[in-house]
């Protein structure tokens, strides 16, 4: 059996390093990550939120589509420290940001080994992760292709990417989600 920990709250995020530590992997809860960052419940936003969209207050639902700056800075720093602390870890994203495929490109960018997702997201999430390994091969074997910036440089154990898989689970052994693989390692038993 592998010990993993669910990453739910900005504080956890921020202490990744000691968590993982204690874990195989960590996977960041972005529906409760994203209503704690914001100080905002999913369910109330939902009355007010594509109003504030409309007018500008902000850019994209951020409970849709990750918000990179607030939220997505937390799983990079979680990323980060959770890696440095332990090389071997296998992160991912679990909630409906794991069938966007701006955050499953995110996802990948950032080293993520994988997202979770609800079913009826799947098709969409497994056509968003093929496409984002096709560009990163294509930006990876590309001399004149555009730059990774350095925050999404994919760690080197991740450089090698496979066809991506599908698996049904979650975190909590139920039959409720479906996750996506977006990266393979040669030494991943995924």
């Amino acid at each position: 059996y592998k010990l993993g920990v669910m990453v739910e709250t900005p504080r956890a995020a921020l202490r990744a390093g000691e968590i993982a530590q204690h874990a195989a992997f960590l996977s960041f809860g972005t529906n409760d990550l994203t209503q704690m960052t914001y100080g905002l419940s999913r369910d109330d936003a939902g009355r007010f939120m594509n109003t504030y969209v409309r007018q500008g207050v902000f850019p994209e639902d951020p409970f849709h589509i990750l918000d990179v700056d607030g939220v997505g800075e937390l799983l990079h720093i979680g990323a980060e420290r959770g890696r440095k602390t332990r090389k071997d870890l296998t992160l991912s994203i679990c909630g409906e940001h794991g069938g966007n495929p701006e955050s499953i490109d995110f996802c990948r960018r950032a080293g993520f080994d994988y997202v979770s997702c609800s079913p009826y997201r799947v098709p969409v999430a497994r056509l968003a992760a093929g496409q984002a390994a096709i560009r990163a091969r294509r930006l990876l074997t590309s001399t004149s292709g555009p730059a990774i910036p350095r925050r999404f440089a994919r760690p080197s154990r991740m450089r090698k990417q496979e066809n991506t898989q599908i698996s049904v689970g979650d975190c909590s052994g139920l039959i409720t989600s479906a996750t996506v693989v977006i990266a393979r390692t040669q030494n991943a038993h995924l």
